[in-house]
Formats: C-alpha cells, sequence, structure tokens
C-alpha cells in the first residue's frame, strides 16, 4: 500500500506543477484552503503575521485643579511629606493632594502616600503600562497597579545601565527612565557638590554615555557657575564631566547691636545663630536668639531690648470678681498668687510674675462660681432635686423607672472641685423573654451560670447579664450565624434566637452510574439526579430537602443498549470493533453506548445517500436511518485546472487535465482497497469517523453529491486524493493539498483550514493557551483557547475553553452571554415574575437579563427590602439586600386609664413572640389577667384596656353596715367571712356570674361580687364589684339613679360655635387650652372647662360639654370671684390659697389639684379673725391633719387659716372644704398622684436641656450649632402625664448654593454649606485674590460677605542679559509662563537657563549672566584630549595626543582665545605609514 501510494503522489505532483511558481515559493507560501459556510472557497497564506495587541487604558486625566484640602485644619502628612518642586525636578508628576479620602473628588479613588508627591488622591486600580524586557537582560514585575515594582537584571556579561528598579506612580507611569543591558563603557555615580543635589535617583549606580545630570543648590544657597554633568566617553573608560558650580549660601544683613546689651556671634551667613545678652542691672525682654534664614532675613525681626530691672514695677494687680490678688511687692521678678471665695474656683493661671517689660506675665484669672453642670444622662430614669441648682454642695437624687434596676450610688453631691462626688448610675432593665416557634429558651445567668427557671405566669423576665440559649423541636435546628448566646443588654437582647427547618448535612445517595446536583442543602431545596451516557434514569428525577432528609427514594441507573438497525438492500451492516470490523447479525442484542456500525454496499454498488455509519448514543443510532445503494459506474479521473481569482489574483485555484492512461492505476487501487477493509485494525475507527464527519460536511455544502468509498457525481467521477492524517491512511472526500508536505517523510501530515472567526464580542476576553498547528494563522488547527467574559456575561463553552479542531470549535463555538439570575429562598413570602403577566416562580427558575419579579409576604409578615428586583447582568439590582419576609412586629396602643410597666410605654414597637404587661390607674382595673403577646402582628388575646372599678382597695363604709359582721370561715384560714352586702336601689348583684340568692347568708373571705343597675342591662352597663377581705366589704358604693349619658347613634355634621368670652374661665380640648375668642368645632367636640384659679374663683355651670346637633350640651360656665375679690366680704365663700413644698402640684382640666406624693401642702383659708374662726372639713378620715392660724413670717396670722397636709400620699385624696362662721364653703377636690409625662427621645441634633419628667417639669430645648429649632423651644408636663406640646425638632440650615459669580477668575471649594462652615477661595492660574481668602455660612443662613475678587498676577520684563537674550520678549507674564535666556555666540550662562513666573508675581531665579568662553572643541578620533568640559574660560590651553603607532596630524595645543574661538582647529590621529605616504 505504501508503494502504491508513493506511485501516486509522484504521478499526482509530476502532472499538477505550476510552471509559473517555483518549489521554493510554494515551501514559503504555502496556503491552505477553507470553505465557509457560504460555499465560497477562501485561500489563506500561511504568512508569518506578528499579532498586534491594541490594549488600550483610557483612565481619568490628571484632576490636580484644586490645591486647597477640604478641611483646612487637617495637616498634611509628617511621615509623608509632598515636595512638589523636588517631584517636578526628578520628573514626577503629582495629582490633587490630600490629608484623608474625603479630600478626594472621586469615591474611586484613596489618600495614599506617593512618593516625592507625599500623600495624594490615586485610583488604586490604575494600571501602568507592561514592561518589555530589556536586550541581554529580563524585568520581573511584582504587578502594575499602583506603587508595584520592576527590577531589572541583566545576562552574565552585561552590565545593567540606569536605576535597577522602578516603581508605578499614581498617574500610571513608572519612575523614571527605562535601563538597558551594556557590555561597552558607562558613567557611575555623579560626584557630590557641597550644598546641591541633582536629579539623578540617588540609588542609581551606572548611567549610558552620553546622559546629563542637572545640579541646583539647596535652600539658602546661590549657584554660580555651570550646573550640569555630562558622561563622556575617553578611551576604554567614561567619567562625568562637569559640573562647574560653587554653592554660596545667602548673606543677611550685619547684625544689629543693642543698647546696654550685645550679641555672641559675628556671621551673617544662611543658618548663622546669634544669641544677644545684657549687662548686669539689665533684664533681656524678647527673644535672645535670631537666625538667619534662606530668604536672606534674620528670624525674628525684632530686636530684643535691655531694661533696667531697678526701674521695673509693674503696678498693683487687678482683684479678679468674687477673689483677690495676693502679693508683696510690684517690682521685677515679683510674684502676685490670686485666690477665690468660698464656692467659687479660680479658672487660669494661679500665679503671674512681674517681667522686665514692666508687665504681668500671663493675664488675670477668674473666679467662677463652682457649678458642676448637668450630672449626665440618666436613661430609663429621671433626676429629683434638680430645683436646688448644680452648686456646691447641691445634691442630685437619682431615680429609676418601675422595675428597673439601679446600679451605683442612688445620689451625688457637688463637690468644691466642680465634680459631682458619683457618677450618675445605670439603670438597667430587665428583658422579656421570647416565645420561640418550634422550640422552647433556657436562660442561664450571669453570675454563677445557673438555670433560671421563671415563673409559668405573666410574662417571662430575664435580669441584665442573662444569657438565653434555645433548644428547637424535632425537625427544627437554631438559625446559624450567631456563635455566642444571646444575652440581656439593659432590655434588649443582642438577637433573637430563631429555630428554623433543619437543613440536609449531606448530599443525596448518588446511584450507581449516576450523579447528583445540589446547589443548595436547606429547607425546601431540590437536588437533581441525572445518568451517565448510556445509561436511563428510572425514578424521580427530583428529590428535596424536607426538615434535614432529603424525600423519596433514590432512582437508579440502568444501562440502555441499541438494537439491530435493520438490512441493507444491496448491502450490509458491519459492526466496529477493537480487532476490525464484522458482520453485524440480529442475534447480537445488546450492544453498549458509543459502539460504532459502518454502512457497506455489495460489489459493483454504491451508497447513494444516508450515512456510512452510525454511532449507539442512549440506546439509539445516531443517524438512525439507514443508506440506499445502489449500482455503480466506472469513474473518471478529473483533477483541477488553475484559475485566476478575479478579486485575489494571489489566490490560486487549480484545475488537473483528464490523463486516461491513468484509469487502469485507479481501479486497481479501489479494488485493492475493498479487499483489505476486512483486515483493518483498531485505526479504522479513527478512519470511518473521518469519512462519516467528511461526508456530512460535502452532503451539506453540496446537495446530491453522494459520498463514500466509491462516490459519484452526476457525469463527472471525483477523484479522491489520499489525504495522510497523523500517519494513518484515509479515503476522505474532501479536496487535499496537490503537494505533499515537504520534510514529513513518506506520510506527510494534510493541512487542515482554520475556525470560523470569533464574534468582535466587547464582553469577551480570550486567552490563548495553546498555539495551533501554524501559528501565524489566527484559529488554525489545535488552537485551544481560554474565554473568559466580563461581570455579567458566562461562556457558552464549557469551563470556558474551545479547541479548534478541523475547521469546527470543540464543544462549541465560544461566546459570551448574559447570565441569568435565580430567585432567592423566601420562606415567608412567594415571587411573582411581572411580566407579560404576573406568574408565580419558584428558587429553581432562572430569569434573564431584564426581567423583574417581586415579593408578596404572606399575611402577618412584613417585607424587609425592596418589593420589586430587576435582573441584570447576572445580579439583582438590590445587590447583597435580598428582600426577605420577616413576623410583623406590633405597636402598642394607647391605654386609658393605664400604663405599660418595665419601660414600655405606647407608640414604642415590639417584636414578635414579645410579651408586655401593664397596670390601670386607681379605681380601673384590667380588662385581661394574662400577659399582652405579640403575634404576626397582633396582639393577643385582645388589645390591652381598662375599665372602672368602682374603688377596690379604697377603705369605705358605703355599703357595709358597720354592726353586720359575718361568721369565722375556717376554710380560709381563720380569717373571717362576710355578711350579706347591703342591697342598692335599681342594682342586681351577682356573684360567678349568677345572680345572688337571698338564702345566701356568709361569704367566704377572697369573693367578690358585682352590681349591675337594671336600667343599663341591656344597654351600656354600669358596674361595680366589691370584695370580701378578712370579714370586711372593700370597695366603694355607686348609685343607679344618676343619669346616664346617651349619645345620638345616627351621624351629625352640624358644627358648634364657641366664643371665649367668660372672664376667669378657661377652657381646654385634650390638654390644649383655648386661645381663640371664636372659634368653630365639630360635632361630637368635648371641651372641658374650669376656673383660672381653682382657690380664688368658684364655677357655676358644666365643666363638661358636647358638641351636638349645632349646640353645645349642659349649662355655660361662669367663675365669680370669691371674698379676697370683693374685699373679703362676709357674705362671699372664702379664698383659699395654696403653698407648696418639696414636691409641685398643679391644676387639672376638670379643676382638681393634683399633688405630687411627698409634698408637703400648706391650704390658708381667707377670712378675717375678728369675725370667727372658719373650720375644715375632709371628706375621709384617714388622718388627722393639723390646722390653724398661720404664724409663718411674712404671712397673715389675723386672715390666713392654714390646713396642712405634710408628705401626701395616695390616701390624702379627697374634698377639702373651708365653712365660715357665716355658712359659706368652698371645696377644693386633691389628688395625690405621681404624675410623669413620657421620656424625651433623643432626636438628631437636639439638646435637651432636662429629663426630668415630674408634673410641672420644664424642659428646654435648643439645637446643635448650624441647626434650627422646629417647634417649641420649651414644653411643660401637665396634669394629665402629657407634655404641653410636641416634642421640638433640629433642621439643619444651609447657606444657599453659589452658582453664579460675578468674576469668572474666582473658583470656591465648598467645605461645608451648615452653620459654621466655610467656602474657601481660590483664582484662576494668573490671577491672585485680593479680599478675604474664606466666607464663614452666618446663623441667618446667608454667606459672609463680602467676596473677594481676582486680579490678574504677571511678573515684569525681566530683561536681557549683557551679551544674552530671551527667547521671546513681552511685556509681562502670567505665572506659569517662562522665559528662556540664551548667551550670543562664544558666551556661556552662568546660572539658570529658564526662569518661570511664579504665583506671588516674582521670578524662579535671579537673572543668569553670560560669560565669554570656547565651546567643547570635539573628539579626537583614536585619540586622548588633556581636560574635557562643556565650556572652556578663556586662556584655557587644551592637549591631544594619539595612540601607540598612530602620529597627530594638526595642531597638538589648542588656545581659548578672547573672543571665545579656539587657536587651531581640532587635530586628528593618523597611522605613520600614511605620514609617511602623504609626505
Amino acid at each position: 500500500m505504501t508503494l502504491v501510494l508513493a506511485a501516486l503522489v509522484a504521478l499526482v505532483s509530476a502532472v499538477g506543477c505550476h510552471a509559473h511558481m517555483s518549489s521554493n515559493e510554494m515551501a514559503k507560501r504555502s496556503y491552505q484552503s477553507y470553505s465557509p459556510y457560504n460555499g465560497t472557497t477562501v485561500q489563506y497564506y500561511f504568512d508569518d503575521v506578528d499579532d498586534i495587541d491594541e490594549d488600550t487604558d483610557e483612565d481619568d486625566k490628571v484632576d490636580d485643579d484644586d490645591r486647597a484640602y477640604k478641611n483646612p485644619r487637617k495637616l498634611p502628612s509628617s511621615e509623608c511629606p509632598r515636595n512638589e518642586e523636588q517631584a517636578s525636578f526628578m520628573g514626577q508628576s503629582c495629582l490633587r493632594k490630600c490629608s484623608s479620602d474625603e479630600d478626594c473628588k472621586s469615591k474611586k479613588k484613596h489618600c495614599l502616600c506617593d512618593g516625592l508627591c507625599g500623600m495624594s488622591c490615586v485610583k488604586p486600580e490604575r494600571e501602568c503600562d507592561e514592561l518589555p524586557n530589556p536586550e541581554h537582560g529580563v524585568v520581573q514585575m511584582t504587578g502594575r497597579l499602583f506603587n508595584d515594582k520592576a527590577t531589572y537584571s541583566c545576562e552574565i556579561g552585561y552590565q545593567l545601565i540606569g536605576r535597577d528598579h522602578r516603581t508605578c506612580h499614581a498617574t500610571g507611569s513608572w519612575s523614571g527612565a527605562e535601563p538597558f543591558c551594556k557590555q561597552s563603557v558607562f558613567c557611575k555615580s555623579p560626584r557630590t557638590i557641597d550644598n546641591a543635589i541633582n536629579n539623578a535617583f540617588a540609588d542609581q549606580q551606572t548611567f549610558d554615555v552620553g546622559s546629563e545630570v542637572e545640579y541646583r543648590c539647596k535652600d539658602g544657597f546661590t549657584m554660580r557657575g555651570f550646573a550640569r554633568a555630562k558622561c563622556l566617553a575617553m578611551d576604554i573608560s567614561a567619567s562625568w564631566f562637569g559640573p562647574d558650580i560653587t554653592c554660596e549660601p545667602r548673606t543677611c544683613e550685619a547684625p544689629a547691636v543693642i543698647p546696654n546689651g550685645w550679641h555672641q556671634g559675628d556671621c551673617s551667613d544662611f543658618g548663622c545663630r546669634l544669641f544677644y545678652k545684657c549687662s548686669e542691672g539689665y533684664e533681656l525682654t524678647g527673644k535672645s536668639e535670631r537666625l538667619c534664614h534662606s530668604d536672606g532675613y534674620w528670624v525674628p525681626k525684632e530686636l530684643p531690648t535691655c531694661v533696667l530691672v531697678s526701674a521695673v514695677d509693674c503696678g498693683p494687680p487687678e482683684n479678679p470678681y468674687n477673689g483677690n490678688a495676693v502679693f508683696t511687692s510690684t517690682s521685677y521678678n515679683s510674684v502676685v498668687s490670686y485666690e477665690c471665695k468660698y464656692g467659687y474656683i479660680l479658672s487660669g493661671e494661679p500665679t503671674r510674675r512681674c517681667g522686665a517689660d514692666g508687665k504681668w506675665s500671663g493675664t488675670t484669672p477668674t473666679c467662677q462660681e463652682i457649678d458642676c453642670g448637668s450630672p449626665g444622662e440618666l436613661h430609663n430614669g429621671w433626676l429629683e432635686n434638680t430645683e436646688s441648682g448644680t452648686g456646691l454642695g447641691a445634691t442630685i437624687i437619682y431615680r429609676c423607672q418601675d422595675g428597673m434596676l439601679l446600679v451605683g450610688n442612688s445620689s451625688t453631691v457637688c463637690l468644691a472641685d466642680g465634680q459631682w462626688r458619683y457618677p450618675p448610675p445605670l439603670c438597667l432593665a430587665p428583658c422579656v423573654v421570647p416565645v420561640i416557634q418550634q422550640g422552647h429558651v433556657n436562660i442561664t445567668r450571669a453570675n454563677n451560670s445557673t438555670p433560671y427557671m421563671p415563673k409559668t405566669d405573666g410574662p417571662i423576665l430575664a435580669k441584665h447579664g442573662d444569657k438565653l440559649s434555645v433548644k428547637c423541636n424535632g425537625k427544627y435546628e437554631p438559625t446559624s450565624g450567631n456563635i455566642d448566646l444571646a444575652t440581656c443588654n439593659n432590655g434588649t437582647w443582642t438577637y433573637i434566637p430563631k429555630c428554623e427547618p433543619a437543613h440536609c448535612k449531606r448530599l443525596p445517595l448518588i446511584p450507581k452510574n449516576g450523579i447528583v446536583l445540589a446547589p443548595r442543602m436547606g429547607h425546601g431545596a431540590k437536588a437533581k439526579f441525572s445518568c451517565r451516557d448510556g445509561y436511563t434514569l428510572v425514578g424521580n428525577r427530583y428529590t428535596e430537602c424536607r426538615f434535614g432528609n432529603w424525600s423519596g427514594e433514590t432512582p437508579k441507573c440502568e444501562e440502555v443498549y441499541c438494537t439491530f438497525p435493520g438490512y441493507i438492500e444491496h448491502g450490509k451492516v458491519l459492526l466496529v470493533g477493537s480487532m476490525g470490523v464484522y458482520d453485524y447479525r440480529p442475534y447480537v442484542r445488546k450492544i453498549k453506548n458509543n459502539k460504532q456500525i459502518a454502512f457497506e454496499c455489495d460489489r459493483e454498488f454504491v451508497i447513494e445517500s444516508g450515512p456510512v455509519g452510525a454511532t449507539c448514543i442512549g440506546g439509539k443510532w445516531s443517524p438512525g436511518y439507514l443508506p440506499k445503494c445502489v449500482p455503480s459506474i466506472h469513474p473518471k479521473l478529473r483533477l483541477s485546472r488553475s484559475i485566476k481569482n478575479d478579486t485575489n489574483p494571489d489566490v490560486l485555484i487549480t484545475e488537473k487535465p483528464n490523463f486516461p492512461q491513468i484509469d487502469s492505476l485507479i481501479t486497481s487501487i479501489k479494488t485493492w482497497w475493498t479487499r483489505s477493509k476486512r483486515a483493518l485494525s483498531a485505526q479504522n475507527q479513527q478512519v470511518m469517523k473521518a469519512k462519516q464527519t467528511s461526508n456530512k460536511d460535502q452532503t451539506a455544502k453540496n446537495p446530491g453529491v453522494n459520498r463514500g468509498s466509491r462516490g459519484r457525481e452526476s457525469g463527472d467521477l471525483s477523484f479522491k486524493d489520499y489525504d495522510i492524517e497523523d500517519g494513518n491512511s484515509t479515503i476522505d472526500g474532501e479536496k487535499g493539498p496537490h503537494k505533499g508536505s515537504k520534510g514529513k517523510g513518506k506520510h506527510g501530515k494534510r493541512k487542515v483550514g482554520p475556525c470560523e472567526p470569533l464574534k468582535n464580542n466587547t464582553n469577551m476576553h480570550i486567552e490563548i493557551v495553546k498555539q495551533g498547528k501554524h501559528a501565524n494563522i489566527t484559529h488554525s488547527h489545535g488552537t485551544l483557547l481560554k474565554v473568559t467574559c466580563d461581570h455579567g456575561y458566562q461562556p457558552t463553552v464549557v469551563n470556558g475553553t474551545a479547541k479548534c479542531w478541523r475547521t469546527r470549535w470543540k464543544p462549541g463555538k465560544p461566546d459570551c452571554k448574559l447570565k441569568p439570575c435565580l430567585i432567592p429562598y423566601s420562606a415567608n413570602g412567594f415571587y411573582s415574575k411581572v411580566e407579560p403577566t404576573y406568574l408565580n416562580v419558584t428558587e429553581s427558575t432562572e430569569l434573564m437579563d431584564g426581567e423583574v419579579v417581586t415579593i408578596t409576604c404572606y399575611p402577618g409578615f412584613n417585607l424587609k427590602g425592596f418589593s420589586r428586583m430587576e435582573c441584570i447582568k447576572g445580579d439583582w439590582d438590590v445587590g447583597t439586600a435580598v428582600p426577605e419576609c420577616t413576623p410583623a412586629p406590633c405597636e402598642l396602643p394607647a391605654i386609658t386609664h393605664g400604663q405599660y410597666l418595665l419601660g414600655y410605654r405606647a407608640g414604642l414597637t415590639i417584636a414578635n413572640g414579645s410579651f408586655v404587661t401593664f397596670q390601670c390607674d386607681p379605681e380601673f382595673i384590667k380588662t385581661t389577667l394574662v400577659s399582652i403577646e405579640c403575634v404576626l402582628g397582633r396582639l393577643v388575646p385582645k388589645v390591652p384596656s381598662c375599665k372602672r372599678d368602682g374603688g377596690l382597695f379604697i377603705t369605705g363604709g358605703d355599703i357595709l353596715k358597720k354592726s353586720e359582721l359575718g361568721t369565722i370561715d375556717l376554710l380560709s384560714g381563720l380569717r373571717g367571712s362576710c355578711g350579706p352586702p347591703e342591697t342598692v336601689h335599681g342594682s342586681m348583684v351577682f356573684r360567678n356570674g349568677e345572680l345572688l340568692k337571698e338564702a345566701e347568708k356568709s361569704f367566704p373571705d377572697g369573693t367578690e361580687v358585682t352590681f349591675n343597675c337594671i336600667g343599663n342591662i341591656v344597654d351600656e352597663k354600669v358596674t361595680w364589684r366589691i370584695r370580701c377581705e378578712d370579714g370586711n366589704w372593700i370597695g366603694r358604693s355607686l348609685n343607679c339613679t344618676k343619669p346616664i349619658e346617651t349619645t345620638n347613634s345616627s351621624v351629625d355634621n352640624t358644627t358648634c360655635m364657641f366664643r371665649n368670652s367668660e372672664p376667669n374661665v378657661v377652657t381646654f380640648i385634650s390638654d390644649t387650652m383655648i386661645t381663640n375668642e371664636l372659634t368653630e368645632f365639630n360635632a361630637g367636640t368635648v371641651l372641658v372647662s374650669r376656673c383660672s384659679d381653682i382657690g380664688k374663683y368658684a364655677m357655676e355651670g358644666s365643666n363638661r360639654r358636647v358638641c351636638s346637633n349645632g349646640e353645645w350640651t349642659g349649662q355655660r360656665p361662669v367663675c365669680f370671684g370669691l371674698n379676697q375679690e370683693n374685699d373679703y366680704a362676709l357674705e362671699k365663700p372664702p379664698t383659699i390659697l395654696f403653698r407648696h413644698q418639696l414636691g409641685p402640684i398643679a391644676q387639672s382640666n376638670e379643676g382638681r389639684l393634683i399633688v405630687y406624693p411627698g409634698t408637703i401642702l400648706h391650704m390658708e383659708c381667707l377670712w378675717i379673725k375678728r369675725f370667727g374662726t372658719p373650720k375644715w372639713n375632709v371628706s375621709h378620715s384617714f388622718r388627722k391633719y393639723p390646722e390653724g392660724w398661720t404664724t409663718d413670717p411674712g404671712r397673715d396670722p389675723d386672715l390666713e387659716y392654714r390646713l396642712s397636709i405634710y408628705h401626701a400620699s395616695r390616701d390624702d385624696s379627697g374634698v377639702f372644704s373651708c365653712i365660715t362662721p357665716t355658712r359659706h364653703t368652698h371645696s377644693v377636690e386633691i389628688i395625690v398622684k405621681a404624675v410623669h409625662c413620657p421620656s424625651i427621645p433623643s432626636k438628631r441634633n437636639l439638646i435637651i436641656g432636662s429629663q426630668n419628667t415630674k408634673l410641672n417639669s420644664r424642659v428646654k430645648f435648643s439645637c446643635a450649632k448650624g441647626n434650627n429649632l422646629i417647634g417649641v423651644s420649651e414644653i411643660v408636663c401637665l396634669p394629665s402625664g402629657n407634655w404641653s406640646d410636641p416634642i421640638p425638632s433640629c433642621a439643619v440650615i444651609e447657606c444657599e448654593k453659589i452658582d453664579n459669580l460675578t468674576d469668572p477668575n474666582l473658583r470656591i471649594a465648598v467645605l461645608s454649606r451648615q452653620v459654621g462652615g466655610e467656602i474657601m477661595f481660590s483664582c484662576m492660574q494668573g490671577f491672585g485674590l485680593d479680599g478675604p481668602t474664606h466666607s464663614t455660612c452666618l446663623p441667618t443662613g446667608e454667606w459672609e460677605q463680602p467676596f473677594p475678587t481676582c486680579a490678574a498676577v504677571t511678573c515684569p520684563w525681566p530683561g536681557d542679559p549683557p551679551h544674552g537674550y530671551a527667547a521671546v520678549s513681552q511685556s509681562s507674564y502670567r505665572p506659569g509662563e517662562h522665559v528662556s535666556i540664551s548667551c550670543e555666540p562664544y558666551y556661556v550662562l552662568d546660572g539658570q537657563p529658564k526662569l518661570i513666573c511664579q504665583d506671588n508675581g516674582e521670578w524662579s531665579a535671579p537673572m543668569p549672566i553670560c560669560v565669554q568662553a570656547c565651546p567643547y572643541p570635539g573628539t579626537v578620533i583614536r585619540g586622548r584630549m588633556s581636560t574635557v568640559k562643556f565650556y572652556y574660560a578663556i586662556g584655557d590651553v587644551i592637549t591631544f595626543t594619539c595612540d601607540e603607532s598612530l602620529k597627530i596630524k594638526g595642531a597638538p595645543v589648542l588656545r581659548c582665545l578672547k573672543h571665545g574661538k579656539w587657536s587651531n582647529s581640532i587635530p586628528t590621529c593618523v597611522s605613520r605609514n600614511d605620514t609617511q605616504r602623504i609626505s
């Protein structure tokens, strides 16, 4: 076979040689045919073409337009100082300076250290360019980001010229110049000049020939001479030539002499220090040391003076207010000390000294009253006794809310040092133990870790510091994420533990020959089973995690087989095995996955249509149809012919002429091939695959053309070239190259075309992992690519890798597509897809880019986060803040006649599962006896409320007949039982819900009976209860004869007009006093009225009126004056005056006197003593009250008859009446009650003057600087327990934005627009400020005026130096503009060649001068010169010498003449033979 193939190749080569192209050219420019989808054949020339990588990085431009810090009080870093001048000198550009991140404009930038540029605004992700390796060297980079390093090194035998490392600067450029590797001569570090620096890097040790270094003098020194040095080569070495400078120190003026003194030192150069001293008897005033500064001036500028000590007299010092100055003398060096009176403390220096200038040192201190100020805030409590002030000796008492634990001292005293003796204590609240759904809690005490078992009734409370652990029920587990136990911290748990359905701890069982995919392991998560190729899944494909276990049974993977495909007419089916091909018979029932069969036609038959073979895939043959065999026709041989391509003359298409003489050869080859097919080895599998692939491609491109071992076209037979692929012979239908590959031996490899070009996708980045067969062809056969996608995209190929194999991408053409979004898990809600219709979706659903979902929470759960999410490039637009449905909290409603315990109050929100308790005011009882629990947004068992109780626990004899005592009830523990209660007219008596029977005579201790008024049983019930306690009925009797107010059930839309015209009558709606003269109110409005002073006036009429049907109910109230208003007339009721101590009192809206417990109250009944003595009558007999004519100093003992209540308590409540001898009476109802208003919540920028919430307490408010108070500045705690006005708030005052400036050159940097904030002014480059540098935002919301203006700054024309000129001359220069100074021929510049106009209108350096000199004459070839310089002074001489065997031609000595010319031209070095030949 090898011999036949060789003959065929030789024949084809001989016939198809190109006459117009040589074999060398064909070898150099081999080409490959490739057929795209449109069927057009294109030839690719495999020329070497370099790849071009155009990876441009458009970084932000340098934004150094604002050099002012946002906060000018922040100084630049001392650890990373900024030296822009030195950075510019070293060739480094600087960005915006900063002291912290907030000084940078962009959030992407950070304040980092950038070398000589100091702290600068740097974008850390900005990259520097990729650095190439130097020739004969290598560069190693730690990265390309800010502050990354690049280190250079050279090969052995080469020297690194330049700096061995470079740094990536903030501007995206590498520091310094790129070094290189050389074997030639070089210079080492330039020499050091005293008091001068150069612009070479200190760590650079090597410099190339021709390198230049510039020098300049340090601050305080002036440069003279030539400032540059150059590396020049001489013979086989190189050295620096230059600079020729001296740095002379600046000088200050001669030091001045002071009268009666002298100075040590007699220098005046920069850095010189002088010390002044005085003669004996004189004292130096001022600074004794002066320094010659770098600017040529002495610092300080003021000279010290010598003062005669004996003549110094400071005079008597001033006494501070409330203090004294203590001294014995006022002469020089005398000392005065200060002291303050008792109760005052000294503020300032305690002593002062008389100085030589005749003045006392420092300032006079002040004596400030000792005031300890606020003792601090007491959370969950209040301060008492604040009325005594906060001065020396004042005492403050600390109180905690009910149920709170006071930790610390309960009181404190203001000491003489102005400090309180003890700090405020802590009022630590207990925590309500939450109810854990699907679990229970255990409490551990903080001190001894003993389990705490609370009571079963009421809410469970835990002390501060106790820890809470949770134990979940079966199938549940604690929520992960919290390692420590929940701790009670002042009424709040550090976190609320929860029990959630248990997670699955391990993957589901994996079926044999299968896999399982489980992206999540939580409750409700699903896993998917799959089988390997050739196996099918039997069972459920999905399983779900349910409470820690996977649902269902594990499925099985059963192997599938392919059956006999059928018979082929005039053909047969061959089974491809490991040893060859065999006839396939129907009795072979099980053909495993990936096994192959081949189709063959009988002799003289060929395949007309259909595949040449099939593969068993998943139990089915692919392709699934059989070929058709038809009789064959003797083939002809057709060779390609050459034609020119019209579009591309370089691309050639070949044609071969017919040669009848080789027909017999073709027939014999095909006959041999048919007979040898059965003996093929395992390589036949590759043959069949290649044939199948080739035929599919050719069939797709040219329908109707037969493909197979004996292919046929209509009319002509196509000759099948024998292609050689990796040493295996195949019969392929593709057109191969016409010339065998050179140098491949007998079996050359056939060339395969490149793969389809990839789309230009900006979101896809391609990395070539392995080059293909032809490195100069894009995506040639064998190319391996690694595909990475931008954020939000994912590759279309597995693992992001693709390979070009025989013109096709495997496993597919690589590309990047948008990444989908996964629905997050929601335990208490569900998601819905918005478009096109609202459709519920599960967590396994994938949503594409732009699709929107909404979440809906189940009843009792609130949404935390956004309700709408949009998929944007594989991520939800809400980021990590995925919405969550959390149990709804409960808001505590207000309780009429009651209040919450343990620090809770109306309006607060409590978490789900929390308990609260409450209590009712006296004479009221709770509507429920159990604690209130928050369950999914609802309070259960009911909303807390209080109802009237009829006076439980208030002693009274209205019901009990004192003569009726019950019998002793032995079952009650020897406590007395009660007899029958006294009946009340119009009422019915119930016991345990049943009507009381007349036969019941004995009622045990603890029995309760209820009275119901008969007339109100079907309407609103008027009820009260009494209780038997130790033989007595406890409770206050009501009666059923009082008319009951009824309300009209019909809707009343009328209004009532209220005229506020009655004198001495004040009217309230709720807690607000009506001050308008005429007001309109809606129907149902309730108004309450009383007299302005209940002790001086008495009311007639109704104190409570309701607007109904356009009229006010009741009688209009009128207040009339008592005897004090009528000159103490005997026919008028007496006036009662109130005086109190140790506590507050107040008049309620209903006309009662509210007294705080513990208060001492004096009530003085006004009556003229000579007309008799009045008497006091009290409605109860709780205790006897002292009464009598007043004896207090300042009071009238003939007019005021007093009754005193000392340290009032709750039982002192009642009606107190003063009865005059003329039988006129005036009564006052007193209620002793601890009234406290709600605690004041802290608000942003609100300063609260006091945290006292007691009755009559006044709290003042103010705002922090820059804020305006919204609301009243002072509120008062009213008798109702409410504040007189709402709590105010503070709004930030900001000055307006400044958009339009009249001066276009003025720029503004806004530091803050709040009150006290500032704006900084600056001008455009070339302009200077004329006016203030900043403006402050005033409390009025306006900027401080006036604003500055910008005036143009210019530098005058510096003039031309003698024998020199400026490159550009103009009358004036703007800051930043420069002037370059040059010299006339034969003159050299001495000084700085460039002058820059600075912002202060001064030039950066003095004008240089032009001196006469000769330039460098040039280099002698193969010779040496005595001295090498940039320039040579007049009269300098240079001597030239030549190398050995050479002779100098020309003048060996050159002299610099006075006009700057050399005396002769430079000589040359020639060989001695040339010299003799010339001579």
